[in-house]
């Protein structure tokens, strides 16, 4: 392969230059490659740990849904019953 040197405004490349910026071309699209390889390298990996979860089983998701469920309506029927206490306070002073 014959590599052709090219003319600069007042100096000339050298042969090395050429190679250098040969190199760097080459690494652009190896890098192209590589991003692309990271990628479906980082989803088999999110998936290969996905596959090492222990999940919970229907009966314990149910127990912490209805759990969660009956912990939000006795809050919500905390602050309801302060919130008519103090409209009553508050109707007394007016």
């Amino acid at each position: 392969m014959a590599i052709k040197t090219t003319v600069k405004k007042n100096n000339e490349y050298t042969v090395e230059d050429v190679k250098i910026k040969e190199k760097k071309q080459t690494e652009k699209k190896t890098k192209k490659i590589n991003k692309k390889e990271k990628e479906e390298g980082f989803l088999k990996s999110c998936f290969n740990e996905l596959k090492k979860v222990t999940w919970p089983s229907s009966k314990i998701t149910f127990k912490y849904t209805i759990t969660t469920i009956i912990f939000c309506v006795l809050f919500g029927l905390f602050f309801f019953i302060f919130d008519l206490l103090f409209l009553l306070l508050k109707g007394l002073f007016n």
